[in-house]
């Protein structure tokens, strides 16, 4: 038997269960990874495309780079 945690409990388990929980976790949050990297991309996509926007408007006369 093997104890897993679920909020602030411990659960006595059997090892296949926990094996098959541990492996959903993992790919549930490799997933999600995935997802949020495809959103940060696209985030960065947009922000470069606004700053060239802003540098053509405006030219050097504004500072959009982070220190």
């Amino acid at each position: 038997m093997i104890r897993l945690k679920f909020g602030d409990c411990f659960i006595r388990v059997d090892a296949d269960f926990a094996k098959d929980h541990l492996e959903k976790t993992a790919k549930e949050l490799k997933e999600e990874t995935e997802g949020l990297k495809l959103a940060v991309d696209d985030t960065q996509k947009r922000m470069n495309k606004l700053k060239s926007t802003l540098y053509s408007k405006f030219g050097n006369s504004i500072q959009l780079e982070e220190d």
